[in-house]
């Protein structure tokens, strides 16, 4: 039994704001938790937009199999998703997660956290 904390964050390279002939970068902050029980994994997905921008779509993999595609009608600032008992909880194994957020205008940014039981 155990638990893995993560966080990355990802540049978006597009903005509607430009500052002294410069584009301004905008950063998504993914929070990535996972652990195992006895049978399974558990997954704790965060994802934080900074103003103005807003997360309108948010999709979730684990281990290249798609576990989540929520829509936030309306974009919100900040998602957040459990999963209880998804994948397999086979000790020394290798998880992969890899979440994709796109905001209000299209632009896509991802994050993923990769750990062994």
């Amino acid at each position: 039994m155990g638990g893995k904390r993560g966080g990355c964050r990802a540049a978006l390279g597009h903005s509607d704001e430009l500052r002294n002939d410069k584009r301004e970068v905008l950063f998504m902050d993914f929070k990535i938790s996972a652990g195992r029980d006895v049978m399974n994994q558990w997954l704790d997905v965060a994802v934080t937009a900074p103003a103005p921008q807003l997360i309108a779509n948010v999709t979730t993999e684990l281990d290249g199999f798609s576990i989540g595609d929520d829509d936030l009608n309306p974009p919100e600032r900040s998602y957040e998703r459990i999963w209880h008992q998804v994948g397999t909880g086979t000790p020394n194994q290798t998880h992969t997660a890899v979440v994709t957020a796109t905001d209000q205008n299209g632009n896509e940014e991802s994050g993923s956290e990769t750990w062994q039981d």
